[in-house]
């Protein structure tokens, strides 16, 4: 499609990046012992990433979705785990249409949820993330553009003039006055990857050089980026840095403050290693990993060494995850519900197919 620019997420020289086996990843330290007999660990992120996609692919419904409770986003993050800068196949192609049905109901607001839920303008910002990935990798469907562009429109009027975004059940959706960071985040991203296409809304620009200000504005003296500075738990620090250094970094790689809270970030990790049963607060990890891709090599690569044993040791023989236990239960899984076990295997899926991925 003329519109979207073709890219591609190499996944080649896994083995390169992480050693030929998973024990490569962790040096002379052996193992911690698995959480149940299910459990097996592939041999490469390669395999992980296979075995994880299949799984996806064997709990589509016949609609093209995923999920139950939030429907849109769960089939979003999907969409996006599958694709990992490849060609859509018919598995893609029936999940992008599934969204665009959604959003052609709701007047190009791409969830289910709205007037039912906050969480609806988290999906709307996923779904539109999913389908310009879908049109950059070549997905040809009729109403593609028309979604994107109005889906892109509502979201910039929507803008707060502190350059975020609030979030609220009632329609419309976006709270006038009510900012939020993680919301932002998510929103920045979509507008972000809306940016690299032809398609042209008016006051995308600005709407992204609003947001960044706004990110920059919830820098704390502690060297974090949160709401508060609260070193856990809601708004805080260790739960919103990742996310929000992924906005700095993402406009601006070599800014050398952004690369001064990179730093922080990874001591702070360095102090209180990842592990799968004690804080595994997987929104947080994988926020800190769509930043630190952007980082300086030694950072990166020090966040891969930390983070990817994880992933490894705990994804089940089935290709999805073992449920994580956290330090603070909205950063986990459990704040999707009903939806946990795809939201987990989401997750997962993206930060190793990003572990494996040239920057772009």
């Amino acid at each position: 499609m003329a519109f979207f620019p073709r890219f591609h997420l190499s996944f080649a020289c896994t083995v390169a990046l992480f050693g030929s086996n998973p024990n490569g990843l962790l040096g002379q330290n052996r193992l911690l012992p698995l959480p149940d007999a299910k459990t097996a660990q592939p041999s490469t992120p390669a395999q992980a990433v296979a075995a994880g996609k299949k799984w996806l692919r064997g709990t589509q419904k016949t609609d093209g979705s995923w999920g139950e409770k939030y429907r849109c986003g769960i089939t979003g993050l999907a969409l996006q785990a599958l694709l990992d800068g490849g060609v859509p196949d018919g598995s893609i192609a029936n999940a992008a249409t599934c969204l665009l049905k959604e959003g052609e109901i709701h007047n190009w607001f791409i969830s289910g949820n709205l007037g039912i839920t906050t969480h609806c303008v988290y999906e709307n910002a996923i779904a539109l993330e999913a389908l310009i990935a879908y049109g950059k990798a070549g997905g040809t469907e009729p109403r593609l553009k028309l979604g994107i562009e109005q889906c892109g429109e509502i979201i910039i009027r929507a803008q707060q003039a502190s350059g975020s975004w609030g979030y609220g059940a009632s329609s419309p959706a976006y709270v006038k006055d009510r900012e939020d960071l993680s919301v932002t985040w998510w929103t920045y991203h979509a507008l972000k990857s809306l940016a690299s296409t032809q398609i042209r809304v008016d006051g995308l620009p600005e709407a992204l050089r609003r947001a960044e200000a706004y990110v920059v504005s919830k820098r704390q003296p502690e060297g974090g980026i949160g709401q508060n500075s609260r070193r856990d738990g809601a708004y805080g620090i260790y739960t919103l840095t990742g996310p929000g250094l992924s906005v700095l970094l993402r406009a601006r790689p070599a800014d050398t403050k952004a690369l001064g809270v990179a730093h922080w970030l990874l001591h702070e990790y360095q102090k209180d290693p990842p592990d799968w049963r004690k804080n595994a607060n997987l929104y947080s990890w994988y926020g800190t990993t769509m930043a630190l891709r952007y980082s300086n090599p030694t950072t990166w690569n020090a966040w891969k060494l930390m983070v990817a044993p994880q992933l490894l040791q705990f994804q089940k023989a089935d290709g999805s995850w073992s449920q994580e236990v956290g330090s603070f239960a909205a950063a986990t899984s459990a704040a999707a519900g009903a939806d946990a076990e795809i939201y987990r295997t989401c997750l997962c899926l993206l930060m190793l197919e990003t572990m494996g991925a040239d920057k772009k």
